[in-house]
């Protein structure tokens, strides 16, 4: 499936600009949607986390790519590590992922989706530390700020968790 990149990467800029924002449409592959498969999550490398080589997460895999950047600390100008320089490629591939996970992730149960959510959220709040240091880093935050900014996450996307489906 080919995406205009230029299209995909729109980003509204004012309140009149949001209705003009395109849409990605459903999978057009009646055999894919009408397949009632149960929502299998991806499966990730465990263990320790490297808070100093990272990679892009397509369709559930660990990818890197030929050309990588770094930014600066703005607190001690030091370059920060190494991260990948994703091409349209890239991007088209991530998408397609997307769109072939939807049919499955469009028959989660609520129940299940805040489960998984759930757990995305315990992950973040056992790497409270080391996700500040991170902004710390890219930001140039002082840390107490930056701490406030990943629990204050942890908290809204908990809230959200507690909501009921009508």
């Amino acid at each position: 499936m080919a995406v205009n990149v230029e299209s995909a990467l729109h980003v509204p800029t004012s309140v009149h600009d949001v209705n003009k924002t395109p849409r990605f449409t459903p999978l057009q592959d009646d055999s894919a949607v009408s397949k009632k498969r149960a929502f299998e999550p991806a499966s990730y490398e465990t263990g320790p986390v490297d808070y100093t080589v990272f990679r892009n997460v397509i369709n559930g895999k660990l990818t890197t790519t030929k050309e990588t950047r770094h930014s600066i600390n703005p607190s001690t100008l030091e370059a920060n590590p190494e991260v990948p320089l994703s091409t349209a490629d890239d991007l088209e591939k991530a998408i397609d992922a997307a769109h072939a996970a939807g049919p499955a992730w469009a028959n989660v149960s609520w129940e299940d989706r805040r489960k998984a959510v759930e757990a995305y959220v315990d992950a973040i709040e056992a790497n409270v530390d080391q996700l500040a240091t991170l902004i710390v880093k890219e930001l140039g935050l002082p840390m107490a700020y930056a701490l406030h900014e990943v629990n204050w996450g942890v908290e809204w996307v908990r809230d959200f968790c507690k909501l009921k489906r009508k």
